[in-house]
């Protein structure tokens, strides 16, 4: 009995997905999954696996479901951890070398599809013309260089060209 037998069938259904979704990203990318391997595998540093990972991250962050929506924070970090433990069971010398950078990856992957897609992301509203005029007024009234005027003239421009 292999150590695989003991896997649930969701954890390897799961599995399955993930790597299907690694294929279509190869495919995508112009190569095989079995040329990524090759390159990962030929490589000690670990370098290779951690650009493929970084690619394959914004590939999912990007990709649209069936539906034609995003892709959900949930599956995203699902096939990334997926493939990403697929990729250390085949290469396990690189698991030392890159673990850290390769957990990194996944925090900012999980971070950005977190905030993907909701308004938290767009909370600054627009400078007025009295936020204009106090920050100018702060400005001036602290002025003790030409550049402290230079400085107020160029926020009024850039006011006045950007809105």
């Amino acid at each position: 009995m292999s150590t695989k037998a003991l896997i649930p069938g969701n954890s390897q259904w799961a599995r399955a997905t993930a790597l299907n979704a690694f294929e279509r990203f190869a495919v995508a990318e112009g190569f095989s999954a079995n040329a990524i391997y090759e390159f990962v595998g030929g490589d000690s540093t670990g370098d290779i696996l951690y650009i493929v990972l970084d690619n394959f991250a914004v590939y999912l962050a990007f990709k649209e479901s069936s539906k034609g929506l995003l892709l959900s924070k949930n599956s995203v970090a699902s096939y990334f951890g997926n493939v990403k433990n697929h990729l250390l069971e085949l290469f396990p010398a690189l698991s030392a070398v890159s673990g850290r950078r390769l957990q990194k990856i996944a925090s900012i992957l999980y971070k950005y599809c977190s905030k993907r897609g909701t308004d938290f992301t767009h909370q600054a509203p627009p400078c007025t013309k009295s936020d204009l005029r106090s920050l100018s007024l702060a400005i001036l009234k602290g002025a003790a260089s030409a550049q402290d005027y230079q400085d107020a003239a160029l926020l009024n421009i850039l006011w006045c060209l950007l809105g």
